[in-house]
């Protein structure tokens, strides 16, 4: 999915990457690539830095080290790009490192939709869970006071555990809902993205 502003996504790189070495091919010099894939880029971050590149190599800065200032380009794409102008050959080699950008995002996608049915069946369980301990152990634990009976050791834990949820139910919530944030946060992290994506090929 393409980013209209905010960050530069893997997307806008790999269609960054597939559309500069179509550019190339029409014969086109450097620069001109690169403002012409500038103008039609939707991301207002990644136009931004495009420019950049286009003002950084215009001066004489290779293309490669142009790229090198941006963490939006890996350090895959910048070597490549950097021994595709050593060769002579940037076009064919953008048409190469594209295709595998783009194998990659179609393996993340496939990942990320098999990953979805079992976290909402976690989702879906934990819920269930809470709804017990919180709702129905109690009812339980008031017909088992009337009966005066003394409760099995599984069941005294089960309770222990519906009065611990009932207690400090504020405090559970709270934390989970800080969890997921400073986790949402991490993965927008340089190091969070890279690991996450790394987790997931």
């Amino acid at each position: 999915e393409l980013s209209i502003g905010g960050r530069v996504t893997s997307k806008d790189v790999s269609l960054f990457t597939r559309q500069l070495a179509v550019v190339l091919q029409s014969g086109l010099d450097l620069a001109e690539a690169i403002h012409v894939v500038r103008d039609v880029t939707p991301n207002t971050k990644f136009k931004s830095i495009l420019q950049q590149v286009h003002n950084d190599i215009s001066t004489g800065i290779p293309f490669a080290d142009a790229l090198e200032k941006h963490p939006a380009f890996s350090s895959f794409l910048v070597e490549m790009i950097r021994a595709g102008e050593a060769a002579g050959n940037l076009d064919s080699v953008l048409n190469k490192v594209a295709g595998q950008l783009e194998k990659s995002l179609k393996m993340k996608a496939s990942i990320k939709k098999a990953l979805t049915y079992p976290m909402v069946i976690m989702i879906i369980a934990l819920l269930g869970t809470g709804l017990l301990l919180v709702a129905v152990v109690p009812q339980f634990v008031g017909i088992i006071d009337g009966l005066d009976a003394e409760m099995p050791k599984l069941t005294e834990i089960v309770v222990g555990a519906s009065d611990f949820v009932q207690a400090n139910f504020i405090y559970i919530g709270a934390a989970i809902a800080a969890g997921v944030f400073a986790l949402q946060r991490w993965r927008k992290t340089p190091r969070g993205r890279y690991l996450f994506d790394s987790f997931l090929l």
